[in-house]
């Protein structure tokens, strides 16, 4: 606060002497001395002025930049160490990331693999019940295959009974009957 004060003192001060100076200024100019009597008076009023800014203005206004080149270099290192941080969270983020996509890629992997693997298991598995439906295909073909020709013999026998048993009785005459039932006895008895 006093330096701003100080400031506007010494600037207040170089004013009100500039302000002094300018009726000097102002003359017109006169024939002989006073020509070089108004240019030399400029120049006196110029370095007075000079000495008096430079002996008042110049030390509060030195330490004025000095006080705010503190607090710019105080901010500078302020904002480098923030920076810093933000460049460390950075990177560790770009790590994690990059540890991140290894991980997804070795997950992707194991995935695929398992798939694969669960892939050749079903086919494997699908073969076995085809080989198995093939097998228990070829038995029935076979049990039915058996049963239809058990059954066409059967038909075949019953069609032969009922054809002998149509035509036995007229070609058999009493006399076979007779030779047929001493075979049976004969038989019977020897047995």
């Amino acid at each position: 606060m006093t330096l701003s004060i100080r400031l506007l003192k010494t600037t207040s001060l170089a004013l009100i002497i500039l302000l002094c100076a300018l009726p000097a200024c102002g003359a017109e100019t006169a024939p002989g001395w006073r020509g070089a009597y108004d240019v030399i008076m400029r120049w006196i009023n110029f370095i007075i002025l000079a000495v008096l800014l430079i002996k008042y203005a110049y030390p509060p206004l030195r330490q004025f930049l000095n006080i705010q080149k503190k607090e710019i270099n105080a901010e500078i290192r302020k904002l480098e160490t923030e920076k810093q941080t933000v460049l460390e969270a950075l990177n560790e983020s770009i790590a994690a990331g990059k540890a991140h996509d290894q991980r997804i890629d070795m997950m992707r992997d194991k995935i695929a693999a398992e798939g694969e693997n669960r892939k050749q298991q079903i086919i494997a598995d699908a073969k076995n019940q085809c080989d198995q439906m093939i097998i228990k295909a070829r038995q029935r073909i076979e049990n039915d295959l058996k049963q239809a020709t058990q059954q066409l013999r059967a038909e075949m026998v019953d069609t032969a009974v009922d054809q002998a048993a149509r035509l036995l009785p007229r070609q058999m005459t009493d006399q076979d009957n007779q030779r047929i039932l001493d075979q049976f006895l004969d038989a019977d008895i020897t047995r």
